[in-house]
């Protein structure tokens, strides 16, 4: 029998608990048992399980198995169990029963990569119980099975039936959606999810490096901007998705919690000063621009908050902070549009696709809609297309830039060669000026030098 010491202190409650269990493996079966044979796709779980609130946090898988009368779990009838911000532990509670002739494992993931607590209780048919922990307070390390989010694996023996108890908490929203995969429907799954994230960071790092050389070669002010919103966007969302606590500190929970703050108001902070400095808010908006420093010192405020507050708190500020920027974003991109502001019109786009993306996650994280990769990974889409869109808008920035650059140097040579015209005239002039001058000057002076010439070779009388 496989339990963990942290929740079985007490002997006698937990042989209570086991011979409760063997004398009724079936106890939970009925409308949340799922019969698994040779199935090799996936299974939500989400609207075929129980779930029971416990609101101080303190209820024990012993308790629950001794004395199962006193608990009311009720029946998922969504698709999606959203709890929000929730101080309580919730147990959800579903009975598997494996039909297939062969042995076969499967695959338990929840698509949270910020959810701190995911303890999975299988209670076999003969009376045993195994334990899996998970979560993002969890290290990689400790973990059956690392990954970006919760995943247990779950053997399956044929012709018998477990009893799955899932006990979740978190300080962020507890926002659970809960999916069953086959070995091969989990490699296929695995694969295709690699793939879209490769790809969206792929994509996001070379419009930053693309970028990075523009402003090495232009030295515009925006592209510096520009790069440092995404050199803050890329580790912010691979913590959302749960690749930096994979990959970067996977064995340091509470750096991974507070990363994901932190980084928030990172973006916060550089997205706002680019949007000032890219529509020139301070000029075309003045009044605007006064709420956009505001937001800037909030986000920076945020930072420290992040590293010093509670948790809870930080977690708070955290999703404020990028509540109020997502919205004050769209809400300059649209006066700069209505007031014709130079390159509003990209901006505009840009925020109305990284909103619409994180629009379309939060619907499918709520069960509004349907699962599927675009759905899953629209938030990605959205800020990925946003940073296209950006770039695009900076490039038409710089053509603009070039094209009243040249404007301007044909106005200057067309000016030139006006004043060039008129210079000649002027000489031509002149010139005519001093011949007129010259011959007026030149006809009274030659009598008077030839009356001193007749005076100077004449005699003169008296």
């Amino acid at each position: 029998m496989n339990l963990h010491k942290k929740h079985f202190q007490f002997p006698t409650v937990i042989l209570v608990a086991l011979l409760a269990v063997a004398l009724s493996p079936n106890t939970f079966a009925g409308s949340t048992t799922l019969t698994l044979g040779d199935y090799f796709s996936s299974k939500d779980l989400t609207n075929k399980i129980e779930y029971l609130e416990d609101p101080k946090a303190n209820f024990d898988i012993t308790h629950l198995l001794s004395t199962p009368s006193i608990y009311s779990f009720t029946k998922s009838a969504q698709n999606s169990l959203n709890f929000g911000y929730t101080s309580s532990a919730y147990w959800l509670r579903w009975s598997m029963e494996y039909s297939s002739p062969d042995k076969e494992d499967w695959f338990l993931n929840i698509a949270d990569p910020l959810l701190d607590h995911a303890d999975l209780y299988i209670v076999k048919s003969d009376g045993s119980i195994k334990v899996n922990r998970s979560g993002q307070s969890i290290k990689q390390s400790a973990r059956e099975i690392a990954g970006r989010s919760p995943l247990f694996k779950i053997e399956g023996t044929p012709g018998t039936t477990d009893t799955l108890y899932l006990r979740v908490a978190s300080d962020d929203p507890l926002q659970l959606q809960l999916s069953l995969y086959s070995s091969t429907a989990m490699i296929e799954d695995t694969f295709s999810s690699t793939a879209l994230i490769g790809a969206y960071y792929g994509i996001m790092l070379v419009m930053l490096l693309y970028n990075l050389f523009l402003f090495a070669t232009l030295r515009e002010r925006s592209y510096l901007f520009y790069c440092t919103y995404l050199m803050c966007l890329i580790p912010a969302q691979m913590s959302f998705d749960g690749l930096s606590y994979q990959l970067l500190w996977p064995e340091s929970p509470w750096w991974a919690n507070r990363a994901a703050v932190l980084l928030s108001g990172a973006v916060a902070l550089a997205g706002t000063q680019f949007a000032r400095v890219f529509l020139k808010t301070s000029i075309h908006t003045p009044i605007l621009d006064r709420f956009l420093i505001m937001l800037l010192v909030a986000a920076a405020l945020v930072i420290p908050c992040s590293l010093t507050y509670p948790y809870p708190v930080a977690a708070t500020a955290g999703v404020g902070i990028a509540v109020v920027f997502a919205i004050l974003m769209l809400t300059t991109a649209i006066i700069g549009y209505l007031q014709n502001v130079p390159n509003a019109k990209f901006f505009l786009i840009a925020w109305l696709t990284f909103t619409a993306g994180l629009l379309i996650r939060a619907l499918t994280t709520t069960g509004q809609l349907e699962i599927n990769p675009f759905t899953l990974y629209a938030a990605q889409f959205g800020t990925a297309l946003e940073t296209v869109l950006l770039s695009f808008a900076l490039a038409d920035r710089i053509n603009c830039i070039q094209r009243e650059k040249r404007e301007a140097q044909q106005l200057a040579a067309s000016a030139l060669e006006q004043s060039n015209i008129d210079l000649k005239e002027t000489n031509k002039v002149k010139d005519e000026f001093l011949a007129t001058i010259s011959h007026e000057l030149r006809t009274p002076m030659n009598g008077i030098q030839g009356m001193l010439d007749l005076i100077k070779s004449t005699p003169l009388s008296t």
